[in-house]
């Protein structure tokens, strides 16, 4: 982002449920660097991505062989299923297209990241806190509460426990794009 502005796609997944590339697609958020600063400007549930009728018609193309294996899926409607490939390279050219088409423009790259990552995340930022946590995520807790705890916590409420991972996504990144940050 210091030479010109950079555009990445967040999306949060969970291996609690599974899909090829490692677990489904529950959030997502936007990261934008510009002039050297990096911010963390959006994130919701992954059905908030290409909302609406303009969803519905996102189409996937020049992807053969993937269409052939993983159309029945769904990704382009169903965005659990973004990660539905086991190939990121794949599953980032789809995804790459997919907002093309919905939003006119592109992101630069597209980055997964699972519980373990965010428990990683969290060894640099330290703690964090959001709206329906039941307690601070710490590196040491973050991926059992993602991956097991809050399935126990809420049960079938699947609204609950979707806003439960979009706001450790959220409350991660936004710690990490504003905390002071140890040095390498």
């Amino acid at each position: 982002g210091a030479n010109g502005d950079r555009t990445y796609l967040i999306l949060f997944t969970n291996p609690a449920e599974s899909r090829f590339l490692g677990g489904f697609t529950g959030s997502f958020g936007i990261l934008t660097a510009h002039a050297g600063k990096v911010s963390f400007t959006v994130g919701d549930r992954i059905s908030e991505l290409f909302p609406g009728p303009k969803g519905s018609t996102l189409k996937i193309t020049g992807e053969a062989q993937y269409l052939t294996r993983y159309a029945r899926y769904g990704p382009a409607q169903h965005g659990q299923n973004l990660t539905v490939s086991p190939d990121m390279p794949t599953d980032a050219t789809v995804v790459r297209s997919l907002y093309h088409q919905y939003y006119g423009t592109w992101v630069d790259g597209v980055v997964v990241v699972d519980p373990y990552a965010l428990a990683a995340l969290l060894k640099l930022t330290g703690p964090v806190s959001g709206t329906g946590l039941p307690y601070p995520l710490t590196s040491q807790n973050a991926a059992h509460y993602l991956v097991y705890q809050q399935y126990v916590d809420y049960g079938s409420d699947k609204d609950d426990r979707k806003d439960v991972l979009s706001q450790a996504g959220k409350a991660t990144f936004k710690a990490l794009t504003s905390r002071h940050l140890p040095g390498p």
